[in-house]
């Protein structure tokens, strides 16, 4: 068997597959009053205005853009709303997180310095993964 076995991947698909029987015998539902916030929440960090050249692309990328029947909506679609992507973005200033109904950053981490990291080890990785890029983001699924 390679990974290329093509029979081997539907032959899983086939014994482990939903179907319209199999979703109404199970049992369980959505307890909606155990539902996570939607929302990562960093409590007692500020949050910072949106940069102007990332204002654009992490509102209509990423933000709520529209509110109904006590809903946010974000750009991209979830299951159950649950929305468990966050955005953090990486630059030389620090590491933020993306709120994405507030629309601004809060900053995790200070950019390395050689006071915040003598042995410079830290600063060094971090250089070498942004060589390409002024900015980095990174996409993170919770749960």
């Amino acid at each position: 068997m390679d990974n290329w076995d093509v029979e081997v991947a539907r032959v899983y698909h086939e014994r482990t597959k939903h179907s319209y029987g199999s979703v109404r015998r199970s049992a369980r539902t959505l307890d909606w009053t155990t539902k996570p916030s939607p929302y990562k929440e960093y409590p007692g960090i500020p949050l910072e205005p949106l940069p102007r050249e990332l204002d654009r692309l992490l509102r209509l990328g990423a933000g709520v853009v529209l509110k109904r029947r006590g809903y946010e909506f974000r750009t991209y679609s979830s299951a159950g709303a649950l929305y468990p992507i966050e955005v953090y973005v990486a630059t030389a200033d620090g590491l933020f997180h993306f709120h994405p109904r507030d629309l601004g950053l809060r900053r995790l981490r200070a950019a390395l310095t050689s006071t915040s990291n003598p042995d410079g080890r830290l600063a060094a990785e971090a250089r070498n993964s942004a060589a390409a890029a002024s900015l980095n983001f990174e996409m993170q699924a919770e749960g």
